[in-house]
């Protein structure tokens, strides 16, 4: 943001913002120099709204590469989770129910919803340390997500493990513990990033799977497993708890089987 020093917010101009592009352009990566003018145009339009400012300026285009993650198919991933020990296994299948990581890892006993057969997904995480506060989900949003049969026994079980005072208590009692945590620095024994990112490659290494984080082997290749399937976009965009459509078109591009099939189709 250095380029600004000096200049007054009236003097931002389509020229200016365009220099400044470039120089972004230069000095850190495409998609940080398309996410840095996104923040910008909110802070001016928010000065509009409190009336320093008259209008927003047109910003310029800015191109960055799109970056396919790697996926696994539905054989794969069941492998890997299969590989899991079943007393850790739980917090994965969630996150391949469609939970992001944090929100898996923010869960609380009282989001199972045990009639619905469903988790409440209203918390997340805000950290990637295991004591890391929890607060509302990303977008300050919420969902049902339905649980399959597996990951319905591993809750049932896990409940059935739970003490009395945790069953009384239920709120801030996570529902996918990391049953290794050391009470001591971990009194909640939640999940931290870096222990559910060990896990998974130990998983994956197990089982000969390799270069997909959890994040994409989990949630993504679900979704596009979904889309795949013919399941309709706005039902799986709930699903993921996206707030903009396009995050989702991402996975139908990954699902897309039109540029597999062509030539297969013409030599028919």
């Amino acid at each position: 943001m250095a380029y600004w020093r000096g200049l007054h917010v009236h003097e931002i101009t389509y020229r200016n913002l365009e220099e400044w592009r470039i120089t972004l352009g230069k000095r850190v990566a495409s998609k940080t120099a398309s996410n840095i003018p996104g923040e910008f145009h909110r802070f001016l339009r928010w000065l509009v709204r409190c009336g320093d400012l008259d209008r927003v300026p047109e910003f310029p285009e800015i191109p960055h590469d799109s970056k396919a993650p790697k996926i696994l198919f539905p054989d794969e991933q069941a492998a890997v989770l299969a590989a899991i020990p079943w007393e850790h296994r739980g917090v994965f299948l969630a996150m391949a129910h469609t939970l992001r990581p944090g929100e898996a890892r923010g869960a609380n006993l009282d989001d199972w919803i045990a009639r619905e057969r469903a988790i409440h997904v209203r918390r997340a995480c805000k950290g990637l340390e295991a004591v890391a506060p929890v607060a509302t989900a990303k977008e300050r949003n919420w969902r049902i997500v339905g649980a399959g049969e597996e990951l319905a026994a591993w809750i049932e079980w896990r409940i059935d493990r739970a003490t009395k005072a945790e069953r009384l208590r239920r709120v801030g009692v996570p529902l996918f513990p990391n049953w290794r945590a050391r009470r001591h620095l971990n009194p909640d024994r939640r999940w931290s990033h870096c222990s559910i990112t060990w896990e998974w490659k130990a998983a994956c290494d197990a089982v000969g799977v390799s270069g997909v984080s959890v994040y994409p082997g989990t949630k993504h290749s679900t979704a596009t497993d979904l889309i795949r399937w013919g399941v309709n976009r706005e039902r799986v965009q709930k699903a993921l708890g996206h707030a903009d459509p396009r995050s989702t078109d991402h996975y139908v591009q990954l699902a897309d089987r039109d540029t597999i099939e062509i030539f297969r189709d013409r030599e028919k």
